[in-house]
């Protein structure tokens, strides 16, 4: 290996008068072998440090998907238990019918039919809501956007298409749509 040393430009007519350029004295002087080596070493370093910077970004971006999916499973959790809450006060509302029911008539016992039927169509398509995909309402979520990390997309590739540009719940840009294993 060599290192170029270049001196001050020379005027070339003062070798000959005919040439009116200058010239360059280029003077190559050897690199001692530890040199040498120690520069290789560096650049080895360097690049492994390049790719332990791009798998920590990697890594940083799916703890954050992780931290995302765990959020969005404790607010599913939130939301199940207030669901839970609610089905046990309307389960201790018929247990109280059904101990009033002999006493009833018949137009009466039609009308609390009706209500409850109404009541439980309500509670099954609230559920069936906050775990289908935005865009189709039928699938359950499967796709994470990134970089906001939401899951609100079935893996339907026309469901899919429609969320490529924006978030449909914060209407971030998405740059990448990542299938989330839950």
């Amino acid at each position: 290996m060599f290192v170029k040393i270049r001196t001050q430009p020379i005027n070339i007519t003062d070798i000959d008068p005919t040439h009116h350029t200058k010239l360059k004295i280029v003077t190559e002087i050897p690199i001692p072998a530890s040199i040498t080596r120690i520069y290789e070493e560096n650049k080895e370093l360097n690049e492994k440090l390049n790719h332990l910077n791009s798998k920590y970004s990697e890594t940083r971006l799916e703890l954050s998907i992780v931290n995302r999916v765990a959020e969005d499973l404790t607010e599913e959790i939130q939301n199940l238990q207030t669901q839970l809450s609610a089905y046990k006060d309307t389960s201790q509302q018929i247990q109280l019918l059904k101990s009033q029911l002999p006493n009833l008539s018949l137009n009466t016992l039609c009308e609390l039919s009706s209500e409850i039927q109404t009541l439980i169509a309500k509670k099954i398509e609230a559920n069936s809501e906050s775990r289908n995909c935005v865009v189709c309402l039928d699938l359950p979520k499967r796709m994470i956007l990134l970089p906001c990390c939401h899951l609100c997309v079935c893996k339907n590739q026309i469901c899919i298409k429609a969320v490529s540009q924006k978030c449909p719940i914060c209407r971030k840009p998405v740059k990448e749509i990542k299938e989330a294993y839950l």
